[in-house]
């Protein structure tokens, strides 16, 4: 009987040892960009979802760029199960060939008060698009150059006799 209550004991310490205390923050966060693909400057609403308890309440959602550590896009308080907050997108800068970008956007949540986000459910990322979109000149205006160009070559040959 006396080992019977010992291993009475021993069980119940063992189950209040993982018994999750509604009062934490739980869940796993997640982050959902609207909209997700956007040409030129754009209004984008960061919508950071999927916490649970009543530990969550009130607890800072950060939403930045490239890492948790990146730029800091805008920032939330959690209503229980997350929030949201919107940004302005930066167009990606021009190169032969690039007109567009892919950058990953993060929800950082500090559920455990540790002073980090490396623990589990404290991340997540999405990845907006961002186009820039191409003008091209007026045919009008490419003659036009093409003519001050010719009158210039004209002159300069004119100029050193060639």
């Amino acid at each position: 009987m006396r080992k019977l209550i010992l291993l009475t004991i021993f069980l119940t310490f063992l189950t209040s040892l993982y018994t999750i205390n509604a009062n934490d923050c739980q869940g796993s966060i997640s982050l959902v960009l609207s909209p997700n693909n956007v040409e030129g400057e754009a209004e984008i609403k960061a919508i950071a979802t999927g916490l649970t308890g009543t530990g969550c309440y009130g607890k800072s959602i950060q939403i930045t760029r490239d890492s948790c550590s990146g730029t800091k896009m805008c920032g939330c308080e959690s209503k229980g199960t997350g929030c949201s907050c919107t940004f302005k997108t930066t167009l990606p800068h021009v190169g032969i060939g690039y007109f567009q970008s892919q950058n990953k956007y993060y929800a950082c949540v500090d559920k455990n008060g540790n002073g980090d986000f490396l623990d589990s459910g404290e991340q997540s990322f999405a990845t907006l698009t961002i186009r820039r979109k191409i003008s091209f000149m007026p045919l009008g205006i490419i003659e036009s150059i093409s003519q001050l160009f010719k009158g210039f070559a004209q002159a300069f040959a004119h100029l050193f006799k060639l």
